[in-house]
């Protein structure tokens, strides 16, 4: 069973705009300034959001991650440029790799006690949420994990500018037993299911496209027999959508129906 929680906000200017994002090439960890907030609290924030442009896709607290806004739509949470170089040139130091991190990264927030700390529980529970986030994008590394001030300067986690240690740890708990990252650029398509998470999936050793459900493979031949199976699963009320990375091409998730 998935540990995060899929429960969306409205679709809204300033927080959720609706926007496909141009596939997922790296995480970015925040977190949330607010002490004592949860991650419903964030979600019901953002969800009526209005005047100031921000989001993130997963909010993780010390007892659920919930993802607000899907994984292949835009978050407004890193594009912001809050440091200049002495220059006056503008602080971007991954620009040139990833371009807008919004349109290109996940972002992970994690809440605040009521005393302005990341709690361990919290910290685990993120751990928790980027594994799966993980099995979901294999080819991201933990070279392809920033902080929000990695990528613009941005104090943001406060705790993890201040102590880049944690920040290692925390990369150090997501990549134990994770052997899928040693071979990043070379990946092999292995049979994978969780709950009822289903994947598509490209080997880059092989222009095929295929369909995975439990340990079946099924080649897809064209891209219209990928809209059809598309379009079989939302009939049977899956949620679906395209990645453009090179490994994964879509991942298909059976909507949670628990209480």
């Amino acid at each position: 069973m998935s540990f995060i929680k899929y429960e969306y906000i409205n679709i809204n200017e300033y927080s959720r705009p609706g926007i496909r994002n141009n596939g997922i090439d790296g995480i970015v960890m925040h977190y949330t300034a607010n002490n004592g907030g949860t991650a419903r609290n964030h979600k019901n924030y953002f969800n009526n959001l209005k005047g100031t442009y921000a989001s993130a896709q997963l909010f993780v607290d010390d007892i659920e991650a919930l993802c607000i806004i899907p994984l292949n739509e835009v978050a407004y949470h890193a594009n912001e440029i809050s440091k200049y170089n002495a220059d006056g040139s503008r602080y971007r130091p991954l620009y040139s790799k990833i371009g807008n991190a919004n349109y290109s990264t996940i972002g992970v927030e994690m809440c605040l006690d009521k005393n302005g700390n990341i709690t361990e529980k919290t910290f685990q529970n993120a751990v928790k949420a980027v594994k799966e986030l993980i099995a979901i994008y294999p080819h991201i590394t933990r070279e392809k994990i920033w902080r929000h001030f990695d990528v613009t300067g941005k104090n943001c986690p406060a705790p993890w500018v201040a102590k880049p240690s944690e920040f290692e740890r925390f990369k150090n708990a997501v990549f134990s037993n994770t052997s899928n990252n040693t071979q990043a650029n070379t990946p092999q398509i292995q049979p994978k299911k969780v709950g009822e998470t289903m994947l598509l999936f490209r080997n880059q050793n092989d222009p095929k496209v295929y369909f995975l459900t439990g340990n079946k493979f099924t080649h897809v031949k064209t891209e219209g027999d990928l809209k059809k199976i598309q379009a079989m699963m939302e009939k049977a009320g899956y949620e679906t959508w395209i990645h453009t990375d090179p490994v994964q091409v879509a991942y298909l998730r059976k909507v949670a129906t628990e209480a």
